[in-house]
């Protein structure tokens, strides 16, 4: 018996804290990934819109003409994606105040009528969702078998 109170103790201890490193560490793994895929998976992966520095490089050789989508120069946008707390919930965030546009599209500041195309790198996904769930019933199981 005393052995199922220690159980039960180190399973409400994990989901009252542990768990959310968890999903914050998997959410995070997932979306650092749209960088690589270049583009965003929800069920299936939607590529995105293909940028013109590579359509019609002025250098084939050079490096914009073969450089990942959204990586720029320095990776920051990618490298810029973390997790946090907020009471009960994993929060997402970028400290890159263009961050946003590429995300969702919309109008940038690159003059008068320019539309920055969407490309979604965080929000909800049910493959991520799967993953949580998995990560999360194998640590609960490693709990409860221990």
């Amino acid at each position: 018996m005393q052995n199922l109170i220690e159980k039960c103790k180190k399973i409400q201890h994990y989901l009252n804290s542990g768990v959310f490193e968890t999903v914050g560490n998997e959410a995070v793994s997932h979306y650092k990934k749209s960088f690589r895929d270049e583009g965003f998976t929800d069920r299936n992966l939607k590529k995105w819109k293909e940028v013109k520095r590579r359509i019609n490089p002025r250098n084939p050789k050079a490096a914009d003409a073969t450089r990942p989508i959204l990586t720029g120069k320095t990776a920051d946008l990618g490298e810029s994606i973390k997790w946090g707390r907020e009471g009960r919930k994993v929060v997402i965030k970028s400290d890159k105040v263009y961050a946003k546009v590429h995300n969702e599209g919309g109008r940038a500041g690159r003059g008068k009528g320019f539309k920055m195309p969407k490309r979604q790198y965080i929000g909800k996904s049910a493959e991520l969702t799967k993953k949580i769930n998995t990560k999360v019933g194998k640590q609960l199981n490693t709990i409860a078998g221990s």
